[in-house]
């Protein structure tokens, strides 16, 4: 039993220890590409949080990664160490969450989409308006960091976070209400399933970790503006990865980050100028031939592989 569960872990005990060496060992150029993908990472699972698991399909979480990133940025700027800055920025955005919860929620399917992705502009609006604040359009800069390991360290620890809180949520009491709210709302507060709570307890979830990975970005980056604050590129990214990993699973958001972060990154460096064509006939065939996600296809699979298996064997018992 203890050599099984040891060999269970030991394949993740070994990637913890070489993403761990990667900013001692590695490259600038490779350090910066594993940062970005423990990004993509950990926004994928935030965005999992709120509509892989509840089924509210949001375009617009991005905006409390420019939450994040803002408030981090005028605290540093106030002398306040960026991590602090990124903590509280995770802490206002869930608390904005919270809040905007009480009316966005109200929303269903496309109808919350779209006011997700309103919303988001609407805090671009409000970025530039703010000027006393925000900077406006000229932006704040930040005095450049000059090594990455801290902050690589940092995104490391909060993505790991985003897996392990995903995989306790799984297995809980509180998931399987998440789930339940996604695949049958009305029949969920039948059955005595505090919906509106719930749902916000999972929006302020996704906005606390999105936010705090804003802020460090923002510190890394040593600069934030509206349109870097809340990109609507940043913003497709995280769902496209999180759907085509497979969105209310464990293991989806990482699958699909990393695996179509590094092809983005090859197809950059390769043809610079068709890259985005090439990576977006990709996303096409696969939305079109594995529309549930690479994991629960996968899953599928190996299911439909083990039956013959266990046929033979309940037959050769028989």
């Amino acid at each position: 039993m203890k050599n099984s569960k040891f060999l269970r872990l030991a394949p993740w005990v070994v990637a913890l220890v070489a993403l761990l060496v990667v900013p001692f060992t590695a490259s600038g150029y490779i350090t910066a590409l594993f940062l970005s993908l423990l990004m993509y990472v950990t926004l994928a699972y935030g965005w999992n949080i709120i509509s892989g698991y509840t089924g509210y399909v949001s375009f617009g979480q991005v905006a409390f990664f420019g939450v994040g990133g803002y408030t981090c940025a005028i605290l540093a700027k106030g002398g306040v160490h960026w991590l602090v800055g990124s903590l509280v920025g995770g802490l206002v955005a869930g608390l904005l969450a919270i809040l905007l919860g009480l009316v966005m929620l109200r929303l269903k399917g496309a109808y919350f989409a779209v006011g997700m992705l309103g919303l988001t502009q609407l805090f671009v609006a409000l970025a530039g308006a703010l000027k006393r604040v925000t900077n406006g359009s000229t932006g704040i800069f930040l005095p450049p960091s000059l090594t990455l390991v801290p902050v690589y360290l940092t995104m490391l620890g909060l993505a790991l976070a985003a897996i392990i809180g995903t995989i306790f949520l799984h297995r809980s009491a509180f998931g399987l209400r998440l789930m339940a709210i996604r695949e049958d709302e009305e029949a969920a507060e039948s059955l005595g399933i505090h919906t509106t709570v719930y749902k916000i307890i999972a929006f302020s979830i996704s906005a606390v970790i999105v936010a705090i990975a804003g802020g460090v970005m923002t510190w890394y980056v040593s600069f934030i503006d509206p349109q870097s604050a809340f990109p609507a590129s940043l913003n497709l990214t995280m769902v496209i990865m999180a759907v085509f990993g497979g969105p209310g699973t464990v293991w989806g958001p990482l699958v699909g980050a990393t695996s179509l972060g590094l092809i983005a990154e090859l197809l950059w460096a390769r043809y610079p100028g068709l890259y985005l064509v090439i990576y977006g006939i990709i996303l096409l065939l696969i939305i079109l031939y594995i529309p549930r996600g690479v994991v629960p296809s996968l899953g599928d699979f190996l299911r439909r592989r083990g039956e013959p298996v266990r046929k033979r064997r309940s037959g050769a018992v028989a």
